[in-house]
């Protein structure tokens, strides 16, 4: 199955183990991306939050087992080190199907 590493408990998860990609698109930060979002986006269970800097992004859109919706902004990379395809091309191709979602922090 895909994985979908987080390194936090963020509180968009709701517990989730894993989900569906339903859409990708390219975002801007700051100018794309409303605070709002942002706030939803990097907000962990403990309160603190993962800073995104200025930049280019892609948000995916996931739907959890639990029938909810979260989203993930991840950079916007190109293919490197022998990739044929970048960040965006990837997610894009893996829309429709399932990812476990891995938490890095219990490994």
């Amino acid at each position: 199955m895909n994985q979908i590493k987080f390194s936090k408990e963020y509180v968009k998860l709701h517990g989730q183990r894993s989900a569906e990609l339903l859409a990708v698109q390219r975002v801007s930060i700051p100018d794309g991306v409303s605070p709002e979002l942002l706030e939803y986006d990097t907000v962990a269970t403990d309160g603190s939050r993962y800073e995104l800097k200025r930049g280019k992004y892609i948000l995916l859109v996931f739907l959890g087992e639990l029938g909810i919706p979260f989203t993930t902004i991840r950079a916007d990379t190109p293919a490197m080190k022998g990739k044929p395809v970048g960040k965006y091309e990837y997610y894009d191709q893996l829309v429709g199907q399932k990812f476990c979602i891995v938490r890095t922090w219990e490994e």
